[in-house]
């Protein structure tokens, strides 16, 4: 319903990102600080990344009111005029453009959550998953998550109209997080890929025992057709003692073959590990 202020002008309230908290037990200051922290950065990557140039002007939210009973924040972007927008004119880009603006931003924050919620999330749907990502999402619903009860978050436009809006319990948020937090652990795993019959060419050779943990080493050595870089060189177990013989003043001289698995951290190449040895050639052959 459409509201009139005395002259007959239409009241228009300022779009904003709502959250409204019922909470069984109290919430940690700490929780919620975070939780808005957290909305705060995520907008500001969304406007940067997502919307029009007259939305990116330095984007920040900040809380235009905070309710009494149950937790109601109303969250508005800075390209509204906070002190007009409390005194019922809202000014902006347009009012209708930046309401679609916040919805496109609670919709992302629900897709966010989504992937950590719903037990049928896709592999493909994870993939794009960051550490970051898993961050945040924990840090979003803790209030919820610690403190129990229930959140909703909604979008209001300039009519004072809900256009959006999506509920989370506490079993939610507490899904979500051991999600997340698995997720990441995942992400900071060493992932491995195997590359058979590569030319490994070493740039530092070190007189100690093979390296067979980690992802770091001594031993340096570069396989260009995987990275131009050097990367730490290790050795299967049971190909330690490859190490010991094929050890001599030429080693920086030659080309090794050998078959190695990748080892990634966060999706970068930290090392090679060395699992099977075919040969050697000059490398000026």
């Amino acid at each position: 319903m459409i509201d009139f202020d005395s002259l007959g002008r239409e009241r228009q309230v300022a779009p904003a990102l709502n959250l409204h908290i019922e909470p069984k037990d109290p919430i940690e200051l700490d929780d919620m600080l975070a939780s808005l922290a957290t909305l705060g950065k995520r907008f500001q990557t969304f406007a940067r990344e997502e919307l029009a140039d007259e939305f990116r002007r330095d984007p920040k939210l900040y809380v235009s009111s905070i309710k009494p009973g149950s937790i109601d924040i109303s969250l508005i972007p800075d390209f509204i005029d906070a002190g007009k927008a409390a005194a019922g004119a809202v000014v902006a880009v347009g009012a209708g453009d930046t309401a679609e603006a916040v919805k496109g931003f609670a919709e992302s924050i629900k897709g966010l959550l989504d992937i950590f919620r719903k037990p049928e999330a896709t592999k493909k749907e994870q993939d794009g998953v960051s550490i970051r990502d898993c961050d945040d999402a924990v840090n979003i619903v803790k209030p919820i998550a610690a403190s129990g009860g229930s959140q909703t978050f909604n979008v209001n436009n300039n009519h004072g109209t809900q256009i959006f809006q999506f509920n989370m319990s506490s079993p939610d948020a507490n899904r979500i997080i051991q999600n997340a937090l698995e997720k990441k652990a995942s992400l900071l795993l060493p992932q491995t890929e195997t590359r058979a019959s590569v030319a490994l060419v070493w740039q530092k050779i070190d007189k100690s025992l093979a390296r067979t943990d980690g992802a770091t080493s001594p031993d340096k050595g570069r396989i260009d057709e995987i990275d131009a870089g050097a990367k730490s060189i290790l050795f299967a177990e049971d190909m330690a003692a490859v190490k010991a013989e094929i050890m001599d003043d030429a080693m920086l001289k030659m080309v090794y073959y050998v078959d190695v698995e990748v080892v990634r951290v966060d999706d970068k190449i930290k090392a090679y590990r060395v699992i099977r040895y075919h040969g050697k050639d000059p490398l000026n052959d």
